[in-house]
């Protein structure tokens, strides 16, 4: 089975947030949604290395009929997160969608929220309203290009523009 693998644009895009983010100071704990087999999650684990990541997906396919990802066998997909975040202490993996986590304790209050789930504009905006007032430094997330047009939408109608966008698409908007 082929799995989304990101190239060195995509790579350098988050690593490159990761720094922005850490400019701002030390990064505790950061909520990536959307993990797939978890290459970001890596990648926040490395370039965060006091983050606490939680990984929030449902690994249900069907979500998106515009989002190659959501076609794939979920089983194989959730397996192959579970087999690259095993020795990852700081990825803590949590099945469902934001608001299944309403009431966890640990995410009412991150540093930031990392949003690369499903890329409908109500899908996206729904998770950008339930995070921004969670987060204590930015709200991010990832496709903000002209292929993701509802992504745009979400992101410009809740923030106006995001503050930063990198070269994979990954976009940041400074909530403090």
């Amino acid at each position: 089975m082929y799995l989304m693998r990101p190239d060195q644009n995509s790579r350098q895009g988050l690593i490159d947030l990761c720094d922005a983010l850490s400019a701002k100071g030390e990064i505790r704990s950061i909520v990536e949604v959307g993990s797939f087999t978890g290459e970001s999650a890596e990648i926040l684990h490395e370039h965060l290395p006091k983050a606490d990541i939680f990984c929030v997906d449902p690994w249900r396919p069907g979500y998106d009929d515009k989002d190659i990802a959501s076609s794939h066998d979920m089983t194989e997909v959730e397996s192959a997160f579970d087999k690259r975040t095993a020795a990852c202490e700081r990825i803590l993996k949590l099945k469902g969608i934001s608001r299944d986590f309403e009431d966890n304790f640990e995410l009412l209050s991150v540093d930031a929220v990392y949003l690369d789930g499903c890329h409908t504009y109500e899908s996206l905006k729904d998770d950008i309203e339930f995070w921004v007032s969670r987060c204590r430094l930015a709200v991010c997330g990832h496709d903000y290009t002209e292929n993701w047009p509802e992504v745009c939408k979400a992101v410009d109608e809740v923030f106006h523009k995001p503050d930063h966008v990198f070269s994979d698409g990954s976009w940041l908007k400074w909530v403090s």
